[in-house]
C-alpha cells in the first residue's frame, strides 16, 4: 500500500523526517496538501501568495505528483484513495458494494455525499473490467440496478465512438452544425471565467474548482457546469470537452465527448433542446445544505445563503458573467431557428 505523506507547514524535501520515514515504510508515496478554508481566512493576500508559489514549487520538484485539495483536513484526508492498479481498483469497487451500493440510487446526484464510488478512473484505464463489477449487482436492488444503467451507457458510448469516430469533435445530430455559438474576445473571457470558477454562480465555479484542485468532478455537477457553457455562455461544447479531457483523470474520449454532446442537445441521446439547467435551482436541489459550494469556494464558507440568490456577495467573489433568465432565452431562441 502507498505511504500518505501529508505537506502542512514543511513544504520541502530536504531534511524533511516524515518523507525520510513514508520512503522506509513504501516504495509508493502519495503527497498531498489540504487547503483549509480557515487557514484561508486568517491568511493576509501576501501570505496566500507566498504559500502558492511554494506549493508550485513542490510540485515542481515532485514531478508533478503533488495532490492539492480543498477542505477541512479532518474530511478531506480521508477521503483521499488516488492509488491505481487492479488491487486497488477491486478493493475500492468492493467497499462501495458493501457500504455504498444501497444508497446510490438515491444519493448519487448529490455532490455534497460521498454516495459515487469513485471508480471511473479505473474504469478508463482498465484496471477493472465491467463485467467483473455487474456481476456483483443484483438487480432486485434499486442501487444496483441505476448503477448497471451507468455501467450500459459507458459501453453505448464506446460503441457509438466506434461506429460514428467522427463524432468525437462534431455534433452527432449534424442539424446543430448551423447552431449559432459565440467564439469572439468576450467569448473567450466568459470561457477563462469558467475555466477557474469564476463565474458567479456557486454550483458551477465549485465544480470547476474541485475539477482544477483534483481532476475530479461529480456527475451531476459535470452536466451543469456543460449546461451552463453551452446553454449560458452559448460557446461550443467542444471548448468544455477538449477542457475536460485535459483535466479529468478519468478523461474518456467517448463516454466526456457524448456526454458533452447530450447537454449540447446535439447527441445520440440527447436531452431536448429546451432543457437549460437552472444553476441556482440544480444548487437547491442536489447540494440542499450548501456543503458541497462552501468545501470547494472558502468565500462563501460563512454564507447563509450559498446560493446567492439573495443579500449581497461576500468580497472577493464575483458578481454572475451573465443574467441566466436573459441568456436561458437567448438559448432557446437560437434552437429555434435551427429546428
Amino acid at each position: 500500500m502507498p505511504a500518505l505523506l501529508w505537506f502542512r507547514r514543511d513544504l520541502r524535501l530536504h531534511d524533511l523526517p516524515a518523507l525520510l520515514q513514508a520512503v522506509a515504510d513504501s516504495q509508493d508515496v502519495l503527497a498531498c496538501f489540504v487547503l483549509d478554508p480557515r487557514l484561508e481566512a486568517s491568511s493576509g493576500a501576501r501570505r496566500m501568495q507566498f504559500m502558492c508559489d511554494s506549493l508550485r514549487r513542490l510540485r515542481d520538484d515532485l514531478d508533478g505528483r503533488l495532490l492539492v485539495t480543498r477542505g477541512r483536513p479532518e474530511e478531506r484526508i480521508p477521503a483521499i484513495d488516488l492509488p491505481a492498479g487492479e488491487a486497488s481498483a477491486r478493493r475500492q469497487w468492493k467497499t462501495f458494494v458493501d457500504d455504498g451500493l444501497e444508497r446510490y440510487s438515491d444519493d448519487r446526484n448529490r455532490p455534497d455525499l460521498m454516495a459515487t464510488s469513485r471508480m471511473s478512473a479505473h474504469l478508463k484505464f482498465g484496471a477493472v473490467h465491467p463485467r467483473t463489477m455487474a456481476a456483483d449487482l443484483d438487480q432486485r436492488r434499486a442501487g444496483a440496478r441505476a448503477y448497471l444503467r451507468e455501467l450500459g451507457f459507458r459501453d453505448f458510448y464506446a460503441a457509438v465512438r466506434y461506429h460514428w469516430p467522427d463524432s468525437v469533435w462534431w455534433n452527432w445530430s449534424r442539424g446543430f452544425d448551423a447552431i449559432e455559438t459565440d467564439t469572439g474576445a468576450v467569448a473567450q473571457r466568459r470561457f477563462a471565467a469558467w475555466k477557474v470558477g469564476e463565474t458567479g454562480f456557486p454550483i458551477v465555479d465549485a465544480g470547476m474548482r474541485q475539477l482544477r484542485e483534483t481532476g475530479f468532478m461529480h456527475n451531476r455537477v459535470r452536466m451543469i457546469v456543460a449546461s451552463f457553457l453551452v446553454k449560458d455562455l452559448h460557446l461550443p461544447w467542444q471548448w468544455g470537452a477538449r477542457w475536460f479531457l485535459d483535466q479529468l483523470v478519468d478523461g474518456d474520449m467517448a463516454s466526456n465527448q457524448h456526454g458533452w454532446q447530450w447537454c449540447a442537445g446535439c447527441g445520440t441521446d440527447a436531452a431536448p433542446y429546451f432543457r437549460v439547467f437552472n444553476p441556482a435551482k440544480q444548487a437547491e436541489k442536489f447540494d440542499p445544505t450548501g456543503g458541497y459550494i462552501r468545501r470547494w469556494i472558502p468565500q462563501l464558507a460563512d454564507a447563509d445563503d450559498v446560493g446567492m440568490t439573495n443579500g449581497e456577495r461576500p468580497s472577493g467573489y464575483p458578481e454572475p458573467i451573465v443574467d441566466h433568465n436573459a441568456e436561458r432565452s437567448e438559448a432557446l431562441r437560437r434552437y429555434r431557428e435551427i429546428r
